[in-house]
């Protein structure tokens, strides 16, 4: 009797509890309804300037709701504190907005990349900040200028320097020598008798107005001759024994086909004679076609009798199936005998003259494979340091 009255109670009780348990579930699950998301992030939010950080290597988890902002790439061209702001939606679909703060620091230096060494003449203006640039980690373009002081009217060796500084305050000094080159031209253009170092350091003597270097007798726009030097007849007989003997045996070398069309067009040339030729090549062409590829008197090399115009002159005619393969074998084999190609294609700057594939000049073998360059032809100016322009006209 005792154990039914118990059992009931037990019923009644827990008939009683079930309408409390139901009421904590659903206060539970209101809650958790109204519960605000809990973003988790990187505990490490500093990084260099210019690192690639997305946003989902810093929100690692939403826990309670959905992270609704795509991911994308942060911004860290700049040093310095950004606070990034992204969206989230709450269990109950409301939109909410979250922020964090990152740190950017730039402790490197901008990276130089120019030349170490300039020379020039004096008179002769260089643009030192032509070829250089500056790079940076934030990515930003930087300025560069120059420190130190330097005067291109003066001789004299200049040490200065490069600065380049980023938005950090990082600042990179990259020193650089400035030869400022005692000129061998006067006023008027006319050479100085003097010692002299040309921009690629070789040693430049002018004797008698006359310039060498190494040796080598040197006649450009530049570098004249003075009136008087070796006249003689025009022609061949007056070409000089070295160049004869090398034109001789280049000759006897090559293939019979070659050899039967090898021959001196034009040789050495007087003054009064180049200038005849000048004349009417200007008179046919005009001053500003003619100086492109024939010589002032006083500044041919015709009149060195080391040059010769060999085959023919005519640029057409080195085009036909006759003449073409005698201008190849040239190319290809002059330097041999100590002939160079004295007008190379695409060197137009250097020399001052447009191609001309019959122009050879006698140097010696030393320095005519120098320039030869395997094939890829080196002019007499760009090796020397020196340049051709026309001074004082």
């Amino acid at each position: 009797m005792n154990k039914r009255k118990k059992h009931r109670k037990k019923k009644k009780y827990f008939g009683a509890f079930i309408p409390i348990l139901s009421l904590l579930i659903l206060v539970f699950c209101v809650l958790h309804l109204f519960q605000s998301p809990t973003v988790i992030l990187a505990e490490d939010k500093s990084f260099s300037v210019g690192e690639s950080i997305m946003l989902s290597d810093l929100v690692l988890e939403v826990k309670d709701g959905v992270l609704l902002t795509e991911d994308f790439k942060l911004d860290s061209s700049k040093a310095g504190s950004r606070t990034i702001v992204f969206s989230v939606k709450t269990r109950l679909g409301q939109t909410r907005s979250e922020s964090f703060t990152v740190e950017f620091t730039d402790e490197i230096a901008p990276v130089i990349t120019a030349p170490e060494s300039f020379r020039t003449m004096v008179g002769e203006e260089l643009d030192l900040l032509k070829d250089a640039s500056a790079t940076d980690d934030s990515g930003e373009i930087l300025g560069i200028t120059v420190k130190g002081d330097y005067d291109f009217q003066k001789a004299g060796e200049y040490r200065l320097s490069y600065i380049a500084k980023d938005s950090s305050g990082n600042l990179t000094e990259k020193a650089f020598t400035l030869t400022v080159i005692a000129s061998p031209f006067d006023k008027n253009g006319k050479l100085i008798d003097g010692e002299y170092i040309t921009q690629t350091g070789f040693k430049l003597k002018i004797s008698d107005s006359i310039a060498y270097i190494d040796g080598h007798l040197i006649v450009n726009k530049s570098y004249s001759l003075p009136k008087g030097f070796n006249d003689g007849n025009n022609g061949v007989r007056a070409l000089r024994p070295e160049t004869v003997n090398a034109f001789s045996a280049m000759k006897a070398a090559a293939p019979l086909e070659i050899r039967k069309k090898l021959s001196i067009s034009s040789g050495f040339r007087t003054l009064s004679h180049q200038t005849i030729l000048f004349n009417n090549y200007v008179q046919r062409d005009g001053l500003e076609d003619a100086l492109t590829y024939s010589a002032r008197p006083g500044h041919s090399e015709h009149h060195t009798g080391l040059a010769i115009d060999i085959t023919t002159a005519d640029r057409n005619i080195c085009k036909t199936p006759e003449i073409a393969p005698v201008m190849e074998w040239l190319s290809q084999n002059a330097y041999k005998f100590g002939f160079i190609l004295r007008y190379p294609e695409g060197k137009t700057d250097e020399t001052g003259y447009m191609f001309e594939p019959w122009h050879y000049r006698y140097v010696g073998t030393e320095l005519a494979k120098t320039l030869y360059n395997n094939g890829d032809w080196i002019s007499m100016e760009a090796y020397f340091g020196i340049d051709s322009i026309y001074r004082g006209y």
